[in-house]
């Protein structure tokens, strides 16, 4: 798993259509922001844009109507699943969660850092991300099942994610395994044209 800065190194540069883009570090507010708009209103798109340096941008959005990817608007989610994750460390949608939840509450997480010397606006936003997470945390320590609950609806896959999971070819050892299970099972494997084994009685 990659690290965020300090620790890591984030990839300098992403490509659409051949175009290299410059990776950048937005401002916590600026990604906060843009990782809890909705993919099905262009939250892929504007999170890379977020994450690409401000010269390129309209480059980006010229591509996108002009020359458009195969799969459209559903290609930046995962670009922008790929950036966040290297750049703060957490799973895009996981961000996201915590981020919406935190902007619910915001008067009162902000007051209370602020109270403390920490103004979350103006960390870094993979150590934004962190604090805010040790936050919720701690709110919540007193209630284990409100914490088990908020940690089971902030790591909940999106659907996308679950497609393109389930679209990745099965490696040898993953695709014995399923064999074993069927066989076990007493189901008859049937190759796929995917040659993925595909389980049938």
């Amino acid at each position: 798993m990659p690290l965020p800065a300090p620790w890591g190194t984030p990839p300098g540069r992403w490509s659409l259509n051949g175009h290299p883009f410059t990776v950048v570090c937005p401002a916590t507010t600026d990604l906060a922001l843009a990782l809890v708009v909705p993919d099905k209103e262009g939250g892929g798109l504007w999170t890379t844009l977020e994450c690409t340096a401000r010269s390129q941008r309209s480059t980006v959005a010229e591509l996108v109507l002009t020359d458009p990817p195969p799969r459209g608007l559903d290609l930046f989610g995962d670009i922008a699943d790929a950036l966040v994750h290297s750049l703060i460390g957490w799973k895009r949608w996981e961000a996201a969660y915590l981020w919406q939840q935190t902007f619910s509450m915001w008067p009162a997480i902000d007051g209370e850092h602020l109270g403390r010397g920490v103004d979350l606006a103006a960390l870094p936003p993979a150590r934004a991300t962190n604090t805010v997470y040790a936050w919720w945390r701690r709110a919540l320590s007193s209630d284990e099942d409100a914490w088990k609950t908020f940690e089971k609806d902030m790591k909940r896959e999106p659907r996308r994610v679950i497609r393109r999971e389930a679209a990745k070819p099965l490696g040898a050892e993953a695709a014995a395994q399923l064999q074993a299970v069927a066989a076990a099972a007493g189901a008859r494997p049937v190759s796929n044209s995917a040659g993925v084994p595909d389980q049938r009685t």
